[in-house]
């Protein structure tokens, strides 16, 4: 379960005008209070007129922090201000969810893959590097004249969670790597191992569990049906690149996005591995495809994400103290669950 904006009671004083709404400084403790609240429903001992609530193990604290469209401001005075509010959403989510249940995971990041430079928005490298108080820098080795980077400890915050994950969406093929430096294509999943490894190495990582890095939302066009997506057969060979290459950079679970296409009238996904339509000319091995989600070496599991950008209702009434427990920000679809 990924939860990813704030009800109004719950964002910060006096967002700009044209804010997201659910991204305006939201409060930590707010949001620990509702982790803990979602975590106790879906211990897995909740029930609901009688009918037994599932279990929730895994809980991912927001959606692309990185960008400004869901976690504002980026910066404050042309200095880096959204990493360190999502430390503190996330230390305080983390505690709330394993103190509920002290096996539940806590997924970290979920970044975007670029940087524009039209919005104030972080990289991903650097906003996860800020978050986890790493520094780097590069060097270039007196024997192979080759520019290596070094990561380094840079202050002595730590970040609780069991789970760094990224969306590594591409402009090119398995193997492309991001243009501007910072970004993380599929070809710098390397460098977020980095620095991933550099934060446990300096004990900038709490968690009971060494932690993971997956990857949680990637996906190609296909054309079919896209006019300008990847043709069908290549993809077939992308995908299974790009599972290479996540398992090379330690990745330990890729999800795919999504399980089924979008209405060919969206511009917005046709990218799945089980196409809406039953047609011939999709290969054979696509059609049965339905899992969303490899966790290596060669498991299956399936995970629906739903276009929750297609439903931005949220509660905008202030509760009552009684209430705010049970009042949850917005989490896989579900709102305002007491």
């Amino acid at each position: 379960m990924f939860i990813l904006d704030a009800p109004a009671w719950a964002d910060g004083a006096a967002p700009p005008s044209g804010n997201w709404p659910g991204s305006y400084k939201p409060s930590p403790a707010a949001l620990a209070d509702f982790a803990a609240a979602a975590a106790l429903r879906y211990g897995g001992d909740f029930s609901v007129d009688g009918a037994h609530l599932p279990r929730v193990r895994y809980w991912s604290i927001w959606n692309e922090p990185n960008l400004s469209a869901y976690l504002s401001p980026q910066t404050v005075n042309g200095k880096p201000f959204a990493p360190y509010w999502y430390r503190a959403m996330l230390n305080a989510s983390a505690d709330a969810i394993h103190s509920v249940k002290a096996d539940n995971i806590v997924i970290a990041g979920e970044t975007a893959p670029f940087w524009n430079a039209e919005l104030p928005k972080t990289s991903p490298i650097g906003f996860m590097e800020t978050v986890l108080c790493i520094s780097e820098k590069q060097v270039r080795n007196k024997m192979t004249h080759e520019v290596e980077t070094i990561y380094k400890s840079a202050c002595k915050q730590r970040a609780k969670f069991d789970v760094w994950a990224h969306h590594p969406y591409t402009e090119g093929g398995p193997t492309h790597r991001a243009s501007v430096h910072g970004n993380a294509s599929l070809g710098d999943l390397d460098d977020m191992r980095a620095v991933l490894n550099a934060a446990i190495r300096t004990n900038h990582v709490v968690s009971e569990q060494r932690a993971r890095f997956w990857v949680t939302e990637f996906s190609w066009d296909t054309k079919p049906p896209d006019p300008k997506g990847v043709p069908v057969q290549l993809e077939a060979r992308w995908v299974s690149q790009a599972l290479y290459q996540a398992w090379k950079a330690g990745v330990s679970l890729f999800m795919w996005s999504d399980i089924r296409d979008q209405p060919i009238s969206s511009p917005y996904l046709q990218s799945s591995l089980n196409d809406r339509y039953d047609r011939d000319d999709i290969p054979s091995r696509w059609k049965r495809s339905s899992s969303g989600a490899v966790l290596f070496p060669g498991h299956y599991r399936s995970r629906h994400r739903d276009d929750y950008e297609a439903n931005q209702e949220s509660q905008r009434t202030a509760p009552s103290a009684q209430e705010r427990s049970a009042h949850f920000f917005q989490a896989s679809g579900e709102r305002c669950v007491g």
